[in-house]
């Protein structure tokens, strides 16, 4: 393994590609020892609707004052990326490179995916290709579980292989996220690959010895505080708490914008972008939780200096997860 030492007390550069509605970078972007350089994501509309803007990168620029490139990352080539290294890095090193490919293609929610190779499941090894050109100290990578143990595996099996060739320690684990306070069972697959002598850690690393509040990760703690709206009704001091439709475990309407928001971990705060209410939905869906993501920028920082932080420091304000909703573990599990 090649062994690079930490930057240094300038705060870390972090590159998001596939950077969606911001849901990963929002996570570094709060944490003082990050800032985001760039993010890039093609932004297309829902298949189903044809080829179109899904206006997620209106929500990205709009959190966190950054405007992602619309660049398709199918089609790029080396003297690309060298580009973007020149002209965004200058002559800094890049700390982090955030990589979150489409996870459409891995999920079992289709049922397809146990048959067919979705072409978008290529860019994963893909991300190979920004690695060795950027050579980022670190990359995280979130995905649907399958990237891991689904019938299309091979893809990250490769990204492994080159990765391991350049130097670098991966680590990639499946979790149910609840575990760490998200107030839902998301089950995905976080990988970790580090450059640094320390080598990779993972989430349940910074949490070992601990575990969260059960009541913490009930959808009544989520979304239980928020005024009671009609369907289509938005309410007058959140323009994001509106719903279309009848799914709301107990008003008849399916559960508004800023609801689905708070469950996948975004804090109350965060604004949405693009003309579509149906697209902002998917927004939220399509995004790494940022009480997650926030998180793992603790876990890389720890990779970088060498000290643990302490795990209350580690909860984003403005979600669901408070500091008090930690405690001893009664039983401490395993890695998966």
């Amino acid at each position: 393994m090649s062994l690079v030492q930490p930057s240094g007390n300038r705060r870390r550069t972090v590159i998001d590609l596939f950077s969606g509605a911001g849901g990963m970078s929002y996570g570094f972007h709060v944490h003082p020892s990050f800032r985001i350089v760039a993010a890039i994501d093609r932004e297309l509309g829902k298949p189903s609707s044809g080829k179109g803007r899904s206006g997620c990168n209106d929500t990205f620029r709009l959190n966190l004052n950054l405007a992602p490139m619309p660049v398709d990352l199918a089609h790029v080539e080396d003297t690309d990326i060298a580009a973007a290294r020149r002209d965004i890095l200058g002559g800094l090193d890049l700390d982090v490179l955030s990589a979150c490919p489409p996870c459409t293609g891995f999920s079992r929610a289709n049922p397809n995916n146990h048959l067919d190779d979705d072409e978008r499941n290529s860019l994963v090894a893909r991300t190979a290709q920004w690695v060795r050109i950027l050579l980022p100290r670190v990359l995280v990578m979130e995905n649907a579980r399958e990237l891991l143990k689904g019938n299309f595996a091979h893809h990250f099996g490769e990204l492994r292989r080159q990765l391991e060739q350049m130097g670098y320690d991966v680590h990639a684990s499946i979790h149910m996220l609840d575990r760490f306070g998200l107030p839902q069972r998301r089950e995905r697959a976080l990988v970790v690959a580090t450059r640094l002598a320390v080598g990779a850690k993972g989430l349940e690393d910074l949490w070992q010895g601990y575990e969260v509040d059960r009541t913490a990760t009930h959808v009544r703690r989520g979304i239980g505080h928020l005024p009671p709206v009609s369907a289509g009704e938005r309410h007058p001091e959140d323009p994001f708490h509106v719903s279309p439709g009848y799914s709301h475990p107990e008003q008849h309407r399916l559960c508004t914008l800023r609801e689905l928001a708070l469950l996948q971990g975004f804090p109350e705060h965060y604004r949405f972008g693009g003309e579509s209410l149906s697209n902002q939905y998917r927004h939220i869906g399509d995004a790494v939780p940022p009480l997650i993501s926030h998180q793992l920028a603790h876990v890389l920082e720890w990779m970088f200096t060498g000290e643990k932080p302490e795990l209350a420091d580690c909860v984003l304000p403005g979600t669901s997860l408070h500091a008090e909703d930690i405690q001893p573990a009664t039983i401490q599990p395993g890695r998966i």
